[in-house]
């Protein structure tokens, strides 16, 4: 699993297709986010399964 912090994400801006209003929602509430790319089903199918290898973690 790959981890990426709120912050980092907040100096990517436009570099990611995530909505440019998560980071601060996450850091507001302080909540963890698990992302998975649509465009790779297996990889959503996966992190439905607990395998998370497939998926990037956002931590608070």
């Amino acid at each position: 699993m790959r981890k990426v912090s709120v912050e980092t994400l907040k100096a990517w801006k436009s570099e990611t297709c995530l909505d440019p209003a998560l980071p601060s929602l996450l850091a507001r509430y302080r909540l963890p986010c698990l992302v998975a790319s649509g465009l790779r089903l297996e990889g959503v199918k996966k992190m439905f399964e607990s395998k998370l290898d497939e998926a990037t973690l956002i931590e608070v």
